[in-house]
């Protein structure tokens, strides 16, 4: 269902239910900058993708690229420090 789940094989657990219940919060477009994974990702409130990030602990709403508009962030890479 979408959910953000941390681990390996034999010890996945969940991170964070993005868009609660049964529903998919279709995460992707992952990239690791400075400690953190960032993806793109619906919460179902709003039925915008927005970035997300988490830690491997929680994960939480980034940044809302494009206020009232959908950002849809993808095609994410790190260039030096710059994300």
């Amino acid at each position: 269902n979408g959910t953000l789940t941390s681990g390996g094989l034999l010890s996945t657990t969940l991170v964070k239910d993005i868009y609660s219940g049964s529903s998919n919060s279709y995460p992707s477009n992952f990239v690791t900058y400075k400690n953190l994974v960032y993806f793109s990702a619906t919460s179902g409130s709003t039925s915008k993708y927005e970035l997300y990030a988490t830690d491997g602990n929680d994960a939480w709403l980034a940044a809302d690229l494009n206020g009232n508009s959908q950002s849809k962030p993808t095609q994410m890479t790190v260039l030096g420090d710059y994300l």
